[in-house]
């Protein structure tokens, strides 16, 4: 594996097939802090209600849940969670021992172990890793789960849409909203596409802007539509410029209904379907 140097000094991971470092350039530690952490209001939300159940999809490196968890260490908050980690890939369990190496993660690695729950003084950790495809394993954790054990959060963090559509169509996000309804919870994503905002809307998902990391324009939060009680996220209204694209083409997301579709074909079929928007769009009379 070889690891590359962020600019706040923790490393990150090119992938060899997609090229793409695991993180944004700015900071691994970074933008797991502004885009996922901050952003959800995690802590905010662990010190009101003393408990977390999160799911984080395309675990990768851990940079996600290792900064909720090392800040959850920090304040000294009194509180449980329980963290479904997915990720396809059981190689990079290899490399969480160098990322743990990072200094703001020491007080973690003092006793993190994965699929043991290990406590941190007032904090009571279990972080269960599962090697499986996303869609199988979402799918199998809405058909077991029990009507009180709705997810809080979603960490969404795959390669980016254009290389792994498949990763991010709207039949992934609307099994997101079962998982989290009827709470008010949340998916957070470093990702500004516009086909993905556009499959958060129409997965019945209210949506918004975070920080910005790097040279990035910010991500994307989508949350329930608040119906009653409190919520604790930090996010920022979005430009004009972004909303107006969400009324064009731009946002026909991608689609995988049986989740059985590679690359090539959910593109050609998000074409396919931008251009019949295209010509059922109104014609200018002028």
């Amino acid at each position: 594996m070889q690891f590359v140097e962020t600019a706040d000094g923790s490393l990150s991971l090119q992938d060899s097939e997609t090229r793409e470092l695991y993180h944004n350039r700015a900071g691994a530690y970074t933008e797991a802090l502004l885009s996922y952490v901050q952003a959800s209001g995690v802590l905010k939300h662990l010190e009101r209600t003393g408990h977390l159940h999160l799911v984080d999809a395309c675990f990768g490196l851990g940079y996600n849940s290792f900064v909720l968890l090392a800040e959850a260490i920090e304040r000294n908050i009194k509180c449980a969670i329980t963290i479904d980690a997915i990720d396809i890939n059981p190689d990079l369990i290899e490399a969480l021992p160098v990322v743990l190496r990072y200094d703001k993660f020491r007080r973690l690695a003092e006793k993190f172990e994965l699929q043991k729950r290990v406590s941190y003084g007032n904090l009571s950790v279990e972080l269960r890793l599962h090697n499986r495809s996303l869609p199988d394993q979402l799918s199998t954790m809405i058909a077991t789960k029990s009507s009180d054990e709705d997810y809080d959060l979603v960490f969404h963090d795959p390669f980016s849409p254009n290389k792994v559509p498949q990763l991010w169509t709207l039949d992934i996000f609307l099994l997101y909203q079962k998982m989290l309804l009827p709470k008010q919870g949340a998916v957070l994503t470093y990702s500004a596409a516009t086909a993905v905002r556009g499959a958060f809307l129409d997965a019945g998902f209210q949506i918004a802007r975070t920080a910005i990391v790097g040279k990035k324009t910010g991500g994307t939060i989508a949350f329930i539509p608040k119906q009653s009680g409190q919520n604790d996220f930090e996010y920022f209204d979005m430009e004009d410029e972004e909303i107006a694209r969400l009324a064009t083409i731009s946002a026909v997301p991608y689609r995988d209904p049986e989740f059985t579709l590679d690359r090539r074909a959910i593109i050609n079929r998000r074409y396919d379907e931008q251009a019949q928007k295209r010509k059922l769009a109104p014609q200018s009379t002028t």
